[in-house]
């Protein structure tokens, strides 16, 4: 899974050990859709928790992170979670401005 913005790329890599999603470049408000859709299949294709490893990701849209958080919400409905590793600090930061660290299923882990 690709999604292509200009000169930022934003790639999506399905995962199995951990099993979730691999992703890197940058994620742009007109690849939220994309991330969005991935992050489901990914939760699609897992039986338990999804990781979601971040160390890759260059920058991202305040919707990104909240596409992420929704994906979480869905999963705590499940009893399943959403890890979401090597997140930058700036993201983090805005995780924590907005309240969205405190989403039932999102575990923010170093």
């Amino acid at each position: 899974m690709v999604g292509t913005i200009g000169k930022d790329t934003l790639v999506l890599t399905s995962t199995t050990d951990p099993p979730g999603l691999n992703v890197s470049g940058v994620l742009d408000i007109s690849d939220v859709d994309a991330f969005a859709h991935a992050l489901d299949q990914a939760a699609a294709q897992v039986e338990g928790n999804v990781w979601v490893n971040l160390g890759g990701l260059r920058a991202a849209c305040p919707e990104g992170l909240l596409a992420m958080v929704r994906a979480a919400r869905r999963l705590a409905a499940q009893d399943r979670e959403l890890i979401a590793g090597s997140l930058a600090v700036p993201q983090r930061q805005l995780l924590k401005l907005a309240g969205w660290d405190r989403t039932p299923g999102l575990v923010v882990a170093e």
